[in-house]
């Protein structure tokens, strides 16, 4: 995959740790393109309980239930009081921002994707995206789960239980 400005903003170099908030249709892509760069350590952390599981299986080492632990805490907890080397934020919520941020270690970057869509040239990414999935290296199918649209309320409780990370309907 070609840099985006966002990737080239976190230099992501071996053995560093990178800390993505969120796990959901933007944070899991992040997971899974942190998992091919050559970082050692990818911590994924969302508040919806079912999240933890298809991070992992996308590229997380550890993983955060910000639903029932304090995120810097579990941070400073899984670095040995470090901070990470640098942190994707993708929820959009200015609480996990302020707290994010404050999360990388001295000299650690910290990228906010949930607001600005990680400053990332579309040009470029979205075709390098199209021909990862084609190549079936970029496994969106994971992430994606399709509804008819009668069951819209379906999917809608679905995305909110963490059951579904993106919820297409079909009209």
């Amino acid at each position: 995959m070609p840099p985006t400005r966002t990737t080239a903003a976190l230099a992501p170099r071996p053995g560093a740790t990178l800390l993505v908030t969120g796990a959901g249709a933007v944070g899991l892509p992040a997971v899974m393109a942190a998992h091919r760069t050559p970082v050692t350590r990818i911590i994924a952390a969302d508040r919806v309980a079912a999240r933890p599981a298809p991070a992992r299986e996308l590229g997380a080492t550890d993983t955060i239930d910000t639903g029932g632990e304090d995120l810097a805490e579990a941070v400073g907890e899984l670095t040995g009081g470090r901070g990470v080397d640098g942190v994707v934020e993708t929820t959009g919520n200015a609480g996990v921002l302020g707290t994010a941020i404050g999360t990388p270690a001295a000299r650690g970057t910290a990228v906010v994707a949930g607001l600005t869509m990680g400053d990332a040239d579309t040009q470029a990414l979205v075709p390098t995206l199209a021909e990862l999935v084609a190549a079936g290296r970029f496994p969106l199918e994971k992430l994606v789960t399709h509804y008819e649209f009668g069951q819209i309320q379906q999917a809608v409780d679905d995305m909110l239980a963490g059951t579904t990370i993106k919820p297409v309907l079909r009209l």
